[in-house]
C-alpha cells in the first residue's frame, strides 16, 4: 500500500510543537530540510510510543512503581533508524521527556516519562509525512492489525460485548478520583513533602482520567497479540476500582474472580498429564517452545517425590490460600519471624515467590519450607534458560488465558448468549443479573478441566461501597508509593478534572480553584475539605 494513498495519524500531547523544538535545539540547526522533517516524524513516532505504553496495563504499573515507560529500542531503530537516538536527546534536553539510565540490549530502550506541561496536556492526532519512516510505520502498524485481527476473530462471543453499551459513570468516577488525589496529597503532606512522591501521586490521577477518557470515546484498544495470549483491554488496564463504575446497558457491572489464581493454576504443573501431548491442555499446546526446553527427566523426578506434611493437593482452593499461608507462618513462627502476615502482603510475595528467578528473599524460603516439592518444581522451570529468559510467568499466563477465554468465556456464551462477558485475565465481569449463573459456569468448566475445584468469589462493590471506602484504598495505595519510592524527582503535574463541578462524598466538598478557572496549575490551589462552611476532620 502507497503511504501517499494512507493516512498515518499518531497521537502526541497538545502542548508539543516540534518545529520549535527542533528549531531550538543546537543539536538539529545544520541539519537540512528533508532531516528536519524525519527528525520531526520520529519524535512524534515516539511520542505517540511513550503514550502507547502508558495505556496498558504493563506500563501503567511501571507509572506507579517507578514514574516511567520502557520503549522497544528495536521497534524504534528498525522504524525510524539511528536518529531516534538523537530525537530521544533532543526531547529530552528540550524538557519534553525524562530518561533513566537503563537499557536492555534487544528489549528496550532508556526509561521514559512526559516532563511536566506535557505530561498533563491532552492528546492530539498528527499525520507522519510520506517518505520511508511513514512506510515502515504503516507496514509495522498492518502486521499488527492482522495478527491482532486473526486472534480477536477467535472469541467473537467476547469481542462483541465491547461496543458503545459498555460506559463509566462520569459523576461517579469524577468524585473519586478527586477525592482520591486530595486525600492522597493531605496525606502525604503530613508526613513530609516530596516532589517524586506528590509526582506519583498526579500519574495515578492522571492514569485514572485516562483510562476513563478511552471509555468514553469506546476506545477498548482490545488486543491479543503479546507473548503472554492475554485479551488486554483499556477495561484490563484500568484501575480496579474504577471499574465498579462501568456499566452495560445501563446495569451495574460485577466481577467473578478465581481465588488466588496463579498458586491455583501451578496445581496444573504439578500433573504429569500435563507434560504429555496426547492431553487438551498440556505444556506443548500452551506453550510450544518452553516444551521442547523443559527437562522431563528433572519435572517427573520432583513430581514422583515422597509426599510431604504440606503440599498443593492438600489445599481446599475454595478456601483462601492467602489466608491458609499465614495460619501455617503463624503456627511456626508467630512474632517477629513471621513473614506473611496480612493477606495483601501475602498475594504481593507470593507474585515474587512464582516469578522471581534469584529466590533470594525470605519469602521464597518461608515458601520452601511449606511447600518444598512445590518450591522445587518452581526452582526448576526458573533454571531453563539464560538469566534473562524466565519462562514461567508467561506460561502461567498463557495457561490463565487457555482456560478462561478460550474454554471458560465459550461456555459462558453458549449457556448464556444474551450475558455480557467482559474478561480481565482471572476474571469476568458481567452484570447482576447473570453472577450467579456465571460464577456456576466457570466453577463447573474449570473443575472439569483443571480436575481441581476452584474458590471463586465475587467481586459485586458498587459505586457506594468504593467511595465509602476510599480512605481505604487511599492509604494503601500511598503505603505503596512510600515502599517503591523513587530516587528521582521526576515532575509530574496534574491534569484538569473530568467535570468542572465540585465533588461531594458523605456530605463533604473539595473547594479548589481548579474547578473556577481551567487554566490555573494544579500547583497553584490549596486542597481543602469543608462541610457546611467548617473545617472536616
Amino acid at each position: 500500500m502507497s503511504s501517499r494513498l494512507s493516512s498515518c495519524p499518531v497521537r502526541i500531547p497538545k502542548a508539543f510543537k516540534a518545529d520549535l523544538i527542533i528549531n531550538k535545539s543546537p543539536l538539529s540547526k545544520d541539519l537540512r530540510a528533508d532531516s528536519k522533517k524525519n527528525l520531526k516524524d520520529t519524535m512524534h513516532f515516539i511520542l505517540n510510543s511513550i503514550i502507547q505504553q502508558m495505556e496498558t496495563r504493563e506500563g501503567r504499573d511501571y507509572m506507579e512503581d517507578g514514574g516511567l515507560v520502557y520503549l522497544h529500542s528495536d521497534i524504534l531503530n528498525d522504524i525510524c533508524g539511528n536518529r531516534y537516538t538523537k530525537a530521544l536527546k533532543i526531547l529530552e534536553e528540550e524538557g519534553v521527556i525524562y530518561r533513566d539510565s537503563s537499557y536492555s540490549v534487544g528489549n528496550h530502550s532508556k526509561g521514559v516519562s512526559f516532563m511536566e506541561q506535557y505530561a498533563i496536556s491532552d492528546y492530539r492526532y498528527v499525520e507522519i509525512s510520506n517518505g520511508k519512516i511513514k512506510d515502515k510505520i504503516l507496514k509495522h502498524r498492518q502486521e499488527l492489525e492482522r495478527r491482532n485481527a486473526l486472534e480477536l476473530a477467535k472469541t467473537p462471543y467476547i469481542t462483541k460485548w465491547f461496543n458503545s453499551n459498555l460506559t463509566v459513570n462520569v459523576d461517579g468516577v469524577h468524585n473519586f478520583v478527586e477525592f482520591y488525589k486530595s486525600r492522597m496529597q493531605k496525606l502525604h503532606k503530613e508526613s513530609g513533602d516530596s516532589l517524586d512522591i506528590q509526582s506519583r501521586i498526579n500519574q495515578r490521577y492522571n492514569s485514572s482520567l485516562r483510562s476513563v477518557d478511552r471509555i468514553l470515546e469506546a476506545d477498548f484498544g482490545l488486543q491479543r497479540t503479546g507473548k503472554d495470549n492475554r485479551l488486554h483491554s483499556t477495561v484490563s488496564s484500568m484501575k480496579k476500582e474504577l471499574r465498579s463504575f462501568l456499566k452495560y446497558n445501563g446495569e451495574s457491572l460485577v466481577g467473578i474472580d478465581i481465588k488466588s489464581s496463579q498458586p491455583y493454576l501451578l496445581t496444573q504443573l504439578l500433573k504429569e498429564e500435563f507434560y504429555e501431548k496426547k492431553k487438551d491442555l498440556n505444556i506443548y499446546s500452551i506453550y510450544h517452545e518452553l516444551g521442547e526446553l523443559i527437562p522431563l527427566e528433572e519435572i517427573r523426578s520432583i513430581l514422583m517425590s515422597v509426599s510431604y506434611d504440606h503440599s498443593f493437593s492438600q489445599v481446599k482452593w475454595d478456601e483462601d490460600f492467602y489466608s491458609h499461608l499465614i495460619k501455617l507462618d503463624e503456627l511456626k513462627h508467630r512474632g517477629v519471624k513471621q513473614i506473611f502476615k496480612t493477606r495483601t502482603d501475602v498475594k504481593k510475595k507470593m507474585m515474587v515467590t512464582l516469578y522471581d528467578k534469584k529466590h533470594k528473599l525470605q519469602s521464597f524460603k518461608r515458601f520452601q519450607e511449606f511447600f518444598p516439592r512445590e518450591a522445587k518444581l518452581i526452582s526448576a522451570f526458573h533454571g531453563i534458560g539464560d538469566k534473562q529468559d524466565n519462562y514461567l510467568p508467561i506460561l502461567m499466563q498463557r495457561l490463565e488465558s487457555r482456560l478462561m477465554l478460550d474454554i471458560v468465556c465459550k461456555e459462558v456464551s453458549i449457556q448464556l448468549p444474551d450475558a455480557p462477558i467482559i474478561p480481565i485475565h482471572d476474571s469476568i465481569m458481567t452484570t447482576e443479573k447473570y453472577q450467579d449463573r456465571v460464577r456456576d459456569i466457570m466453577h463447573d468448566t474449570l473443575s472439569k478441566y483443571t480436575g481441581v475445584s476452584p474458590g471463586l468469589k465475587i467481586e459485586n462493590d458498587s459505586q457506594e461501597d468504593r467511595l465509602n471506602h476510599l480512605e481505604d484504598t487511599v492509604i494503601e495505595d500511598l503505603q505503596d508509593i512510600y515502599q517503591n519510592k523513587s530516587k528521582r524527582n521526576i515532575p509530574v503535574s496534574s491534569k484538569s478534572p473530568l467535570l468542572y463541578d465540585f465533588p461531594k462524598l458523605n456530605g463533604k466538598q473539595i473547594i479548589s480553584t481548579a474547578y473556577i478557572d481551567p487554566d490555573i496549575s494544579d500547583s497553584d490551589y490549596q486542597i481543602d475539605y469543608s462541610e457546611d462552611g467548617d473545617k472536616a476532620d
